[in-house]
């Protein structure tokens, strides 16, 4: 296991150990970009208030969440609808049902100049042209989201990775990678959270917003409870039990009327970065 991943799941455990014994939690595992764009700052708190029940965050890599699915630290997961490893999870019986949530964006950003003429309303378009042109590409190359999202605009463009040596994989989370692509005028794929933050732009603009492609979806995942051959105690059934009541309980409450309406809300310098699971970005 590796050091960031030891220490997410020790945080989580100390989270767990410290709340009364009588508190209802739920575990709530997601990525970073997620937590990081404030709105689950919005929507927890006010769960907190009508229900009763708190929700901790696990924030991490996509990977990284998924192992607290599989050893079982986590209730719930919020990923995005085509993570790939939903489908593994399903098959293993480690996920539920899930349920969509909300609704973003990815921006292909550039240098404002744009020689290399990706500026436009199709992606893949845009990414053909970056290729063509050999034009500096920034990748996270770390498997998050982001960039498996990446990764298949790449594979609709016709290629794996472009075929020049000017694609850079940096390993790296969201916000370096822009850092990177400011100060060498390349070009990168980012989520709308982390852009709307970005103070340090450079000659940094969008170049292809608004595209259907570019539209991801994020929805809520119940984690099953690992199976086991061992009686269960009164104790363990009437626990388990109410954990599946406190999370249907909360994917009713993250459905309802108002939390759609806080999802809408949510602005980060001004710029809407989630939209209600029944709107379009």
């Amino acid at each position: 296991m590796s050091i960031a991943l030891r220490v997410l799941a020790a945080g989580l455990l100390a989270l767990v150990l410290a709340a009364p014994a009588s508190a209802r939690v739920i575990h709530l595992a997601t990525t970073a970009a997620i937590e990081n764009s404030g709105v689950l700052a919005q929507l927890l708190p006010r769960f907190k208030q009508a229900s009763g029940i708190d929700v901790q965050i696990a924030a991490g890599t996509a990977a990284q969440v998924l192992d607290l699915a599989r050893r079982g630290e986590a209730d719930m997961l919020l990923v995005e609808d085509d993570w790939p490893e939903l489908d593994k999870l399903n098959a293993q019986g480690t996920a539920g049902k899930r349920v969509p949530l909300m609704f973003s964006e990815f921006l292909l950003v550039g240098p404002k100049s744009d020689a290399t003429g990706a500026r436009g309303k199709d992606a893949v378009a845009g990414f053909k042209k970056l290729d063509t042109a050999g034009a500096l590409f920034i990748s996270r190359g770390d498997q998050s989201l982001t960039h498996l999202f990446e990764q298949r605009l790449w594979l609709r463009a016709g290629m794996k990775r472009p075929k020049g040596g000017s694609h850079r994989d940096c390993g790296c989370g969201m916000t370096r990678a822009l850092d990177i692509a400011a100060t060498a005028f390349g070009y990168t794929l980012t989520d709308k959270a982390t852009w709307a933050a970005f103070r340090s732009r450079g000659e940094l603009v969008p170049l292809v917003e608004g595209d259907p492609q570019l539209v991801v979806g994020f929805s809520v995942v119940p984690v099953t409870l690992p199976k086991s051959t061992r009686a269960k105690t009164d104790a363990q059934k009437a626990e388990e039990a109410q954990r599946a009541r406190d999370l249907q309980k909360f994917t009713q409450w993250l459905l309802s009327a108002p939390a759609q309406a806080a999802i809408a809300a949510h602005r980060v310098a001004g710029n809407q970065l989630f939209y209600p699971k029944a709107g379009k970005p």
